[in-house]
């Protein structure tokens, strides 16, 4: 059981709900409305993967199931790297909704197979365990995927300022007012630059979320990959057929 609770500490690893959220809104300019309503093929998304996760799980049984799943879901975060700045909002949309369907559908044998193993009448100390994993999972994950996300937006950006020779540091105050949400015109009368250069900055800014995105996407896929390896060689330890 060790290994399949490893498994559901890791996967939260590979979390871009949240992310998902900012990009709607600092890349693709969309309200807090706007977004939630963006969000919603995702959560339609995620009870169909449950829906057909549930048939497969009946005919194929929880070590191919599970297995399957865990690589889609680590297949379903590379098309994040379609995702540009100038992309129509359908693509994140429909990606998203992908990823939302395979992250869910991994869950159901993951959780099927950590019950099935537990001794008989220590069921509940198995959901128990299950759960702890998954809550400190997700506390971690939040932790690394930022963590991630904050070093390729800075780097990023950085890079970007240098090359059209923009003050670092006011740059970055600019960016960050821009993520508060401040106007163009403000923020040229605070900081007394042109309208166009905090403009260029929003553009950089955009540009350096997106490639925050693909690096969190990417390390995801990393460690998604050998979790669908994981899951195998722990079912087959326990005995389960399919």
């Amino acid at each position: 059981m060790l290994i399949l609770l490893t498994v559901v500490l890791l996967v939260p690893f590979a979390n871009l709900w949240f992310y998902a959220t900012m990009g709607y809104q600092y890349v693709f300019g969309l309200d807090t409305l706007q977004t939630a309503l963006a969000m919603a093929p995702a959560q339609v998304g995620a009870i169909v993967g449950a829906l057909v996760t549930r048939k497969v799980l009946q005919r194929k049984g929880i070590p191919f199931t599970g297995t399957v799943l865990l690589v889609a879901f680590a297949v379903t975060l590379a098309p994040v790297l379609l995702i540009g700045v100038d992309s129509p909002l359908w693509v994140p949309i429909l990606v998203f909704g992908l990823y939302a369907a395979a992250f869910t559908g991994a869950s159901i044998p993951i959780t099927n197979a950590i019950m099935n193993t537990a001794p008989h009448g220590e069921e509940g100390s198995a959901s128990a365990f299950r759960s702890a994993s998954g809550h400190l999972g997700s506390a971690l994950g939040v932790v690394f995927t930022t963590a991630v996300l904050a070093t390729a937006i800075t780097t990023s950006l950085n890079s970007q300022l240098s090359a059209q020779g923009m003050d670092g540091a006011q740059s970055e105050q600019i960016a960050q007012g821009i993520i508060d949400g401040a106007t163009s015109e403000d923020l040229s009368a605070q900081y007394s630059v042109p309208v166009a250069d905090v403009d260029t900055i929003g553009d950089d800014l955009s540009v350096a979320m997106v490639d925050g995105l693909h690096l969190v996407a990417t390390t995801g896929s990393v460690i998604a990959l050998p979790c669908a390896g994981a899951f195998r060689v722990a079912v087959r330890r326990q005995g389960f057929q399919g």
